[in-house]
């Protein structure tokens, strides 16, 4: 639909006159006529009826009205997302990750993404996947990083890449060493609701293997130092143990699987410019260190 007309109809159905609304746009009288005639063939529907010497709204014209209002609302805020993104001098990025991502690849993403907008404030939130569906629906965060896909169809997704998932113990463990298998080894475990944890139980069920003992820990840090001390072994996501691996402390045993990386968003909402602004750099260098870093992640 021409948005010129719907703005002369919708000023008509406001005013249900033809003479008020030339007046409200500065325009003639049988310009507006003109226009609404001209939307009417378009649809081809009446939007007004005679009503006594006035006009009324016909079923049609009520419902072209609500979604003209609609439609000007989205054209206003599109507008504003463009002069923000063009100067991107105020406003908030809120974005939210679980605790295997978050440090590893949302904040140095977030850090390049500060340098680039100094202005810019942000917000994060650090939360198990279940809990970042909710934010997102609620507005309480308007990007959520994640390793595993959602299963509502309220929520949009952006592929950023994979991350492999990598069995890991300290350098001297008997896995590390060739002397124990899987099945034999202490597994350390994060808490229940865990997007790690529930992939990690599905990857050992599909290969036939059951822990002798598993032991659960809070969050991907405390997992890691109970596996370089040589409690047990654990499934993480690469990224997770880059420096630790790098520095001698713990062993990558073996690859298990991969995940997905995904940018999450609420459809049907207003995206802030500072979120475009986040996921265009995404989309371009994948999360986690700069382009050129020695230490990259496996996204992309």
């Amino acid at each position: 639909m021409n948005l010129l007309r719907l703005q002369v109809f919708q000023a008509v159905a406001q005013h249900l006159s033809y003479s008020r609304a030339a007046q409200e746009l500065f325009v003639s009288q049988p310009a507006v006529s003109k226009q609404v005639r001209e939307l009417e063939r378009e649809l081809g529907v009446h939007l007004f009826a005679r009503a006594g010497r006035g006009i009324r709204l016909t079923e049609a014209g009520r419902v072209i009205f609500a979604y003209a209002r609609q439609v000007q609302v989205l054209t206003e805020e599109a507008r504003c997302a463009l002069r923000d993104l063009e100067q991107l001098e105020r406003g908030c990025l809120r974005v939210a990750a679980t605790p295997g991502l978050a440090p590893y690849y949302l904040l140095p993403a977030l850090a390049r993404f500060a340098r680039r907008h100094p202005a810019l404030e942000l917000e994060v939130q650090v939360a198990d996947a279940g809990r970042i569906r909710g934010l997102l629906e609620e507005g309480e965060a308007d990007l959520a990083l994640v390793g595993e896909l959602p299963s509502t169809p309220a929520l949009g997704v952006l592929p950023l890449g994979e991350e492999r998932l990598v069995v890991v113990a300290a350098p001297t463990h008997p896995l590390a060493t060739g002397r124990e298998d899987l099945a034999a080894a202490d597994w350390l475990w994060r808490e229940e609701g865990s997007a790690t944890r529930r992939l990690g139980e599905e990857i050992l069920t599909s290969l036939g293997v059951a822990p002798r003992r598993g032991i659960t820990l809070p969050g991907p840090e405390l997992v890691k130092r109970a596996a370089a001390a040589g409690l047990g072994i654990a499934l993480v996501g690469e990224g997770c143990v880059a420096a630790e691996s790098a520095r001698g402390e713990l062993a990558l045993v073996r690859t298990l699987g991969r995940r997905p990386l995904s940018l999450l968003s609420r459809k049907g909402a207003r995206v802030p410019a500072a979120a475009l602004a986040f996921t265009a750099l995404l989309e371009k260098h994948g999360p986690g260190e700069e382009p050129d870093a020695s230490a990259a992640p496996h996204a992309r």
